[in-house]
C-alpha cells in the first residue's frame, strides 16, 4: 500500500546515522537530497520546501535530529 504526501508540519525521528536517515526520506517519502555548500550538511527537498536537519547526541549516545524548514 502506497501513499502520497502533500505537506507536513514536522517530523521527529530517533536515528543512528545521517546517511541512513536521509536515505529513508528519499526512499520512503520521495524527497531529494542536497548537499549544502562546503560544510557538507545534508538538506532534503520536497516540492518547493527545503528541510535541513541538525544532529546531536544525548547522554545515552542516541543521535537526535532537530528539523528546520
Amino acid at each position: 500500500m502506497g501513499f502520497e504526501v502533500e505537506r507536513f508540519d514536522h517530523i521527529v525521528l530517533n536515528c543512528t546515522g545521517v546517511d541512513a536517515t536521509a536515505s529513508w526520506y528519499e526512499r520512503d517519502l520521495g524527497m531529494q537530497r542536497e548537499t549544502l555548500g562546503t560544510s557538507g550538511r545534508t538538506a532534503l527537498r520536497f516540492g518547493n520546501q527545503k528541510m535541513t536537519s541538525h544532529y546531536c547526541r544525548d547522554v545515552d549516545g542516541n543521535l537526535i535530529e532537530i528539523v528546520a524548514y
